[in-house]
């Protein structure tokens, strides 16, 4: 495995605009950065939940077992329905690999989505062929997983994604 990754979208450069424009999480200091985990390896779901509820900014909403689970919550079907209970994410976490529908076949169901959320790939998978296809279905980040709790939210730091403090 390689270390860390850091790779991200470039900036889009929007006419009118003196410099790039950066999108931001959506959030405020009075709402935390709701988060749908989507990962079916036990053990990188257990790291990945436990570096999560360390940072204080985010809000781990549900964590998806499979690519189709993780399509079902964010099209609001059954049993993910009720928004009040299953409200949608501003930020997923993604893993490529899954048996059956993989991280790529989620991504490509973004598309239809009114308002897709954020999307991290954090993933073990690091060839260029997953990263480039990744991002040329709408990822915004691609990283490399760790065990290492405060990693995570130095990424999520990083990308500009957590909101500020007052």
């Amino acid at each position: 495995m390689t270390p860390f990754h850091l790779a991200s979208r470039p900036d889009p450069v929007i006419p009118g605009l003196p410099e790039p424009f950066r999108a931001k999480m959506p959030a405020t200091a009075t709402r935390s950065i709701r988060i749908l985990l989507v990962e079916d390896a036990e053990d990188d779901a257990f790291f990945t939940t436990r570096a999560l509820k360390a940072i204080p900014q985010v809000t781990l909403i549900w964590r998806a077992r499979s690519g189709e689970e993780a399509v079902c919550y964010l099209r609001a079907q059954l049993p993910f329905s009720n928004r009040e209970q299953f409200p949608p994410p501003d930020l997923i976490i993604l893993d490529i690999q899954m048996a059956g529908l993989d991280g790529l076949g989620v991504l490509k169901a973004l598309h239809d989505l009114p308002d897709r959320p954020k999307v991290l790939v954090f993933s073990n998978r690091n060839d260029m062929p997953s990263v480039e296809a990744a991002f040329a279905l709408g990822a915004d980040a691609y990283h490399s997983k760790t065990q290492d709790p405060s990693k995570l939210a130095r990424i999520l730091d990083s990308l500009g994604w957590l909101p500020r403090s007052p």
